[in-house]
């Protein structure tokens, strides 16, 4: 038997380069290729030096002077304020459509500021959506004394 046939053991056949574009004999020696290197990203600040902290120095608060407390804050339980949505939506109906609008507006947000938890918010939508009523109702005996000014003028006319 002559060494290096295809019935030998040891036998190993040639790369052929038009049927295989990679093969085993083309791979690089691991022992010889370089790790990949990790990206150079930069590092953390850790440690950040007192002079720029995002808090203010000792002794010194957030706009808490020494014995001032800040206003306790609702409870999850407590329900929010009255938004005053009916209000709103009736003096839209019936007295001022702008300002109506308006109040409609902030009793919608009442809501949602309460859910947030931002409670001052909260009531001073409430407040917004209250006062807007107010005008929008205020503004109806205008409107009607504007209407029954021109209708005077036009019946005597």
């Amino acid at each position: 038997m002559e060494p290096n046939r295809p019935d030998d053991p040891s036998w190993t056949p040639a790369p052929d380069p038009s049927r295989d574009s990679h093969s085993a004999w083309d791979a690089p020696d691991p022992a010889t290729t370089p790790m990949p290197q990790a990206p150079n990203y930069p590092r953390p600040d850790y440690g950040v030096p007192a002079a720029s902290a995002p808090y203010p120095p000792y002794g010194q608060g957030y706009g808490q002077g020494y014995g001032q407390w800040p206003a306790p804050a609702p409870s999850a339980w407590t329900p929010p304020p009255n938004n005053h949505l009916v209000w709103a939506i009736l003096v839209t109906l019936f007295c001022f459509l702008p300002f109506g609008v308006v109040s409609i507006v902030k009793a919608s947000s009442v809501n949602t500021l309460w859910a947030q938890g931002r409670w001052p918010e909260a009531y001073a939508a409430a407040a917004s959506a209250r006062t807007w009523a107010i005008w929008a109702m205020a503004t109806l005996p205008l409107i009607l004394a504007f209407w029954a000014a021109v209708a005077f003028v036009g019946a005597v006319a």
